[in-house]
């Protein structure tokens, strides 16, 4: 009997053991990113609509980031979970959590354009803009009302003069931006996984 038991309690640990691995891998699927940076192109003759991401940062300190500045290949690592802390924190203390300003889209129809999505469970902020992709032509500026040509203008010149909510927003971006940044381990391991990322 007592041999019956331990069989029985080896076969009980031996099927939690097994349903907990499901579990935690059904979780490492469904789970996304508290952070997500992705480029979009919507443009009329696109052949990838899907978001092609730059960098995704879980809470749990795991980064993944392209290795061409937005889509694959990819490289994964880790990071100190109280950088993605402090960048929470102070987004809510700045109030950009609920600043409805800084969800304005800027980017005009058929274009490319890049998202910034955090979604921590209780708080949420995405901004949408093509300045990043329009002003790696040093030539151009992206202002509040589209893409402007410098013609001689420094870049800051220009944007100094954009409305308070624009330059507002520019702002926070750079913050987001910087902060993600700086989670960036020196190296990575190639990643190949699904990243799961909500468009809505």
């Amino acid at each position: 009997a007592m041999r019956h038991f331990m069989t029985q309690s080896k076969f009980i640990i031996t099927v939690l053991a097994i349903l907990a691995v499901i579990a935690s891998s059904h979780a490492a699927d469904t789970n996304h990113p508290v952070v997500a940076i992705y480029n979009s192109d919507w443009g009329l003759f696109s052949t990838n609509p899907e978001p092609a991401v730059i960098t995704a940062v879980w809470a749990d300190g795991r980064i993944v980031w392209s290795g061409t500045n937005g889509g694959a290949p990819y490289l994964q690592g880790s990071f100190a979970t109280n950088k993605l802390d402090a960048l929470l924190s102070s987004l809510d203390r700045m109030g950009a959590f609920t600043n409805q300003s800084l969800t304005q889209p800027y980017f005009g129809p058929d274009s490319s354009f890049t998202t910034i999505a955090i979604d921590d469970g209780r708080r949420r902020l995405k901004m949408a803009s093509w300045h990043e992709l329009f002003e790696e032509n040093t030539n151009l500026v992206a202002t509040a009302h589209g893409i402007e040509p410098l013609a001689g203008r420094s870049r800051e010149w220009v944007l100094q003069r954009q409305p308070s909510e624009y330059r507002s927003c520019r702002s926070t971006w750079s913050e987001i931006r910087q902060a993600v940044t700086a989670m960036i381990p020196k190296e990575g391991e190639p990643y190949d996984g699904d990243i799961r990322i909500s468009t809505k």
